[in-house]
């Protein structure tokens, strides 16, 4: 377990009964669990299930009981991506139907917290290094297994990380999962922080500038998510991105090499952050060769970069080939830390 101190206090109270009849004749709503933009999930138990001797008996079932149009279609599209994934750290969904004018996603039920739940407490203002890097490279990894199946999640935040009981990070919400370089987004439908939008304060600049989604986009927010659990405080203070913001400061925690590979994601021009959200994360968790000389080589490089510039000094042999390219790629240069 990686959250033995997190585990000390039971999420809050048992939630609100349901009464009435069997959602689509066949789930038993006992109590609500969460609550959303989108809507209601409640925890429920499964008829079907127990008939057949089928577990799990008990399961989450998410409700859009607004009768709106923008939330129907959220739920919809989260279901439509949950169902062709599995992964250990994506929350796990069965089957998507509807009741009525109510459509319904039934997906495994998480007994925890959400990381925003755990981060409100008075004395867990923020993570120690190996709790957060665990959990960014689990996350890292759950968004990896997105990108390859060709969708960004688009809100990643600490309401949507679900930390369970047994110690694993889960995935949660994704609702505002867009196809990657889907085209004909305004920023009016990714910016609005409705239902199946997404969270400015962790969105990248040109998310809310209404531009297609990119792996990059997700990066940013998981850089944005890292800063906030390392040091409990936002790297632009709870604002939307922008160009002109200053640089953040380093988290007291973090050396040289990892600070380096945090500021790539942190970037606000998306062509200078790193396109592997995988990599990104591992190597927050175990910088590289090359993220450990970065530090390094930045003052000796920085003179050719500068129009007029002198030339820089030659490097010593067994640094040629690490010098960095104008698109930082996490995945070159690999090897042991020294």
């Amino acid at each position: 377990m990686i959250w033995p101190r997190l585990q000390r206090r039971p999420p809050g109270g048992p939630g609100i009964a349901a009464p009435g009849p069997l959602l689509a004749g066949r789930f038993a709503l006992a109590g609500i669990v969460g609550q959303g933009g989108v809507g209601t999930v409640y925890r429920t138990l499964d008829h079907h299930r127990v008939r057949s001797g089928s577990p799990p008996f008990e399961v989450a079932v998410k409700i859009v009981e607004s009768g709106e149009p923008e939330a129907a279609l959220s739920l919809r599209r989260e279901g439509r991506c949950l169902l062709g994934l599995r992964h250990p750290h994506i929350v796990r969904a069965y089957e998507a139907g509807s009741d009525g004018h109510r459509p319904f996603l039934v997906m495994e039920l998480l007994r925890g917290e959400t990381l925003a739940q755990i981060l409100r407490r008075p004395s867990c203002r923020a993570l120690d290094l190996p709790m957060a890097l665990s959990l960014l490279r689990e996350i890292g990894a759950a968004l990896a297994a997105l990108h390859r199946a060709g969708l960004i999640h688009g809100d990643v935040k600490p309401g949507n990380v679900f930390l369970t009981r047994d110690g694993c990070a889960k995935l949660i919400d994704l609702g505002a999962a867009r196809p990657i370089a889907a085209a004909g987004l305004g920023p009016g439908e990714v910016a609005s922080g409705q239902a199946g939008g997404i969270t400015p304060a962790y969105a990248s600049p040109s998310l809310l500038d209404g531009h297609a989604p990119d792996p990059r986009d997700d990066v940013f927010a998981l850089a944005t998510l890292a800063y906030v659990l390392l040091t409990g405080d936002h790297p632009t203070g709870g604002s939307p991105a922008a160009e002109d913001d200053p640089a953040p400061a380093r988290p007291p925690v973090f050396d040289d090499a990892r600070w380096a590979v945090l500021r790539q994601g942190l970037h606000r021009d998306p062509a200078q952050r790193p396109a592997d959200i995988g990599a990104f994360a591992a190597h927050l968790a175990r910088p590289s060769r090359l993220d450990r000389l970065r530090p390094l080589l930045r003052p000796l490089l920085r003179p050719s970069l500068r129009a007029g510039g002198p030339a820089a000094s030659p490097l010593p042999l067994r640094w040629r080939g690490l010098v960095l390219s104008s698109a930082p790629s996490l995945a070159a240069a690999q090897g042991p830390v020294p």
